[in-house]
C-alpha cells in the first residue's frame, strides 16, 4: 500500500477549566483544574493511522525543551510515526473550557510549525496515495517549501484549522490549485468565502475554487458534504467542534484513512463516523482495533456496490 504524506503540527497543549472564557483586557479567569495533553491535527492522525496499521511519512517537527521532550518522549510510547526533531525550542497550546463547553485558546508558537525540508524533498510522487495538509503549517518559516511540493502531493486534503481565513490570497490560490478536498468547520467556510448567512453557498462557492469535495463539520453533529453538484448531510453523532476530546481531528484522520483505501467521498464519511464510536477511550484495546479494521472492510465492500461519486 502507498503511503500517506502527513504535514501537520503537534505539540503540548496546557487545559484550564475556568468559570468563564477571559475576555478582551480581562485578567486571567481563576483556573479551576489544569491538565497537559499532547495535541495538534498530526498527533490525532497519526494515531488512526497506526490503529489502523496504514503507513503514513508524518513531516512535522518536534521541538527541544522541556516540552518538545515531553512530547517526543509521548509519541515513542504511543508507537506512531515519528517526526523529526529540531533544535529550535517546541512551543505550546492553552486551550481554556467553561463549565458549558465553551472553549477557547491561545498558543506559543515554536517549531512544530516547521516541517524537515530535506524529507519533504525526497518524497517521489509514485509513493504517495494520499496527503494531508494542516492549515498551522502554513505559519511556520518552511510555508514556501510546502507550498512548492504541492505537486508531488496526490489526492491532497486540506483542513485549513483556522489559518485559510488569514493566510495571504496568494498562498491560499497555491494550494486551492492542488484540487484538494478541504475539511472545514461552518464559522470557518464563512470566514474564507465571505458567504455567512447560507452554507450551502458557501460551499458550492468553495468547491468551484478547488474543482473538488468541500466538507463542513456543524455544530449540530452533522457534516454537509458538497460534492460539486449536490450536498448531503450525514449525522455523526458526535460534536466535531467539542476541543476537550479531539473529534474533529479524529473525524479529520478517519476520512482521510478511509480515501487512503480508496473509499469514495461519502463511504469515507460513514467510515469517519464507524470510527469515532471507538476514538475517545483513552487508548485502544485490541477489540477496538479489530472492531474498526472490520468496520472499514465493510464500508469497502459496501462502497464498491455503489455509483461513484462525481469527484474523487
Amino acid at each position: 500500500m502507498k503511503k500517506t504524506v502527513l504535514i501537520a503540527d503537534t505539540e503540548l497543549d496546557l487545559e484550564m477549566q475556568v468559570d468563564h472564557l477571559p475576555k478582551g483586557n480581562e485578567d486571567m479567569p481563576a483556573i479551576r483544574k489544569s491538565s497537559a495533553r499532547i495535541s495538534g491535527l498530526g498527533w490525532w492522525i497519526s494515531n488512526v493511522f497506526h490503529v489502523l496499521d496504514f503507513p503514513v511519512e508524518w513531516l512535522a517537527m518536534v521541538g527541544s525543551g522541556d516540552y518538545g521532550d515531553t512530547v517526543y518522549e509521548t509519541l515513542k510510547a504511543a508507537n506512531v510515526s515519528l517526526p523529526s526533531r529540531s533544535e529550535a525550542v517546541a512551543g505550546c497550546t492553552w486551550t481554556f473550557m467553561d463549565g458549558k463547553g465553551n472553549v477557547s485558546g491561545m498558543s506559543a508558537p515554536g517549531a512544530e510549525y516547521e516541517v524537515p525540508v530535506s524529507r519533504l524533498r525526497n518524497i517521489k510522487a509514485e509513493d504517495v496515495r494520499c496527503s494531508i495538509l494542516a492549515g498551522t503549517m502554513l505559519d511556520g518559516s518552511t510555508r514556501d517549501d510546502v507550498l512548492s511540493s504541492l505537486r508531488k502531493l496526490k489526492n491532497l486534503i486540506f483542513i485549513p484549522l483556522g489559518r485559510g481565513s488569514v493566510q495571504e490570497k496568494g498562498t491560499l490560490g497555491v494550494i486551492f490549485d492542488a484540487h484538494p478536498i478541504t475539511i472545514l468547520r461552518e464559522e470557518e467556510l464563512s470566514l474564507i468565502t465571505g458567504e455567512e448567512k447560507d452554507l450551502k453557498a458557501a460551499a458550492n462557492a468553495l468547491s468551484d475554487r478547488t474543482h473538488n469535495a468541500v466538507l463542513v463539520t456543524m455544530n449540530s453533529g452533522e457534516v454537509y458534504i458538497f460534492d460539486g453538484s449536490e450536498g448531503s448531510v450525514v449525522s455523526i453523532g458526535i460534536n466535531p467542534a467539542d476541543d476537550g476530546s479531539g473529534a474533529f481531528e479524529t473525524f479529520c484522520g478517519a476520512f482521510a484513512a478511509a480515501r487512503a483505501a480508496g473509499l469514495s467521498i461519502p463511504g469515507s464519511v460513514y467510515f469517519g463516523r464507524d470510527f469515532m464510536q471507538y476514538a475517545f477511550r483513552g487508548q485502544f484495546s485490541e477489540a477496538d482495533q479489530k472492531a474498526v479494521k472490520d468496520a472499514l472492510v465493510e464500508r469497502i465492500m459496501s462502497d464498491h456496490k455503489k455509483p461513484k461519486a462525481n469527484l474523487s
